[in-house]
């Protein structure tokens, strides 16, 4: 007798009916909510949208297919831009880094930062001032917005005048292109300096006379209740003339004074001179001195060795002693002669006796000898 088992991914239910007969029924057994078991069959539960948070449901083909077709080939590469350095294909992570031109930003791990200057000792050219010495700056211009005035149309009737609001004081003397005011102005206050214009006005000669209007390059002096004008001063002027001459002179080898540019070419163009010349150490061989040279642009003393080697047949050099000896042993006007000894150059030699006669030798050569008496023919 066979039996009806449930297997794998199948439920089992038995029925005893009333006379003892049992009837088995399987059915599909469903683990989660990815299937739907039904009378008509087994449904799967796809999911067709992508804001589904399950686990256990598939997702669509249709909502694959839009994923293939939006997805970002990893051929893709991403590009550095401007301030940015890194990139590369998407195969991989991909690092993009900001990058720092100068000093006046620095790049962090997680961000970037403005280095910001908080003083007025800093010379950088890059970095920013910060607000708050910004706010300084802006609270020290604020009393001073205030302080000029201009006024004038430009013309000759009418100069244009710079007109001070608050009083101003001076310590010596005031350079003046323009010209002092007539209207005075105690302690070199605001009075004198109100009509100061390029349009000639009158100065002060004494508290209450006007002379001469003032011109370019005049100098003007507070005497407590005017600006009064130099050149009207003879004595002042003579002074500062007197001055300006001895300031100009030139230096000389008797007075002291200005250097000249040419002096001072020939200074700059100094680097070393000899300050000491040592002792001449003499051997066999060559002869050293020691010279001692100043560098006056470093204050500093360099001492060298000069060695000069003696003459050889090879090289030139100084004299010695035993060569000078034997130039000394050499008569005026001696040469270095050498009478040959080839046949045809030889002297008579020496020796013989009264009757001898010189015969052959050999060749180039002849010696005494007896005369053979032969008789009488």
């Amino acid at each position: 007798m066979f039996a009806a088992l449930a297997g794998n991914g199948l439920g089992q239910t038995t029925t005893t009916a009333g006379d003892g007969t049992k009837s088995v029924k399987l059915a599909v057994v469903n683990a989660d909510d990815s299937l739907t078991v039904g009378a008509t069959g087994v449904k799967v539960n796809t999911i067709n949208t992508l804001t589904s948070t399950s686990t256990t449901q598939p997702l669509s083909a249709a909502q694959g297919k839009a994923l293939n077709d939006g997805k970002v080939p990893n051929a893709r590469t991403v590009t550095a831009g401007s301030g940015l350095t890194g990139g590369g294909a998407l195969s991989s992570d991909v690092t993009l880094n900001v990058i720092s031109a100068n000093a006046g930003i620095t790049v962090n791990a997680d961000n970037i930062q403005l280095n910001t200057v908080d003083n007025f000792t800093d010379t950088s050219t890059v970095k920013p001032l910060s607000a708050a010495k910004g706010k300084n700056l802006n609270d020290r211009l604020i009393p001073f917005e205030n302080a000029f005035t201009f006024e004038g149309t430009g013309t000759d009737a009418d100069p244009y005048k710079v007109k001070v609001n608050y009083s101003i004081y001076s310590v010596g003397e005031v350079s003046a292109y323009g010209a002092g005011g007539t209207s005075g102005g105690g302690s070199g206050g605001a009075g004198a300096i109100y009509e100061c214009s390029d349009a000639a006005i009158a100065s002060y000669n004494s508290s209450t006379t006007a002379s001469k209007a003032l011109a370019a390059g005049d100098v003007l002096i507070f005497d407590g209740t005017h600006w009064r004008n130099v050149e009207n001063n003879t004595s002042v002027v003579n002074g500062l003339n007197a001055i300006i001459t001895e300031l100009r002179r030139l230096a000389s080898g008797t007075n002291n004074g200005l250097m000249s540019s040419s002096d001072f070419n020939k200074l700059n163009n100094i680097t070393t001179y000899v300050s000491t010349l040592g002792a001449v150490t003499t051997s066999a061989t060559n002869n050293t001195i020691t010279v001692t040279t100043y560098n006056p642009a470093t204050g500093t003393d360099t001492t060298t060795t000069l060695t000069f080697p003696t003459a050889t047949t090879s090289l030139a050099g100084l004299l010695s002693a035993t060569d000078k000896a034997k130039l000394d042993g050499i008569a005026a006007g001696a040469n270095n002669y050498i009478h040959p000894t080839t046949a045809g150059n030889k002297h008579i030699p020496s020796g013989g006796a009264t009757g001898n006669i010189l015969v052959y030798s050999a060749d180039g050569t002849a010696v005494w000898s007896n005369v053979i008496d032969c008789g009488t023919y």
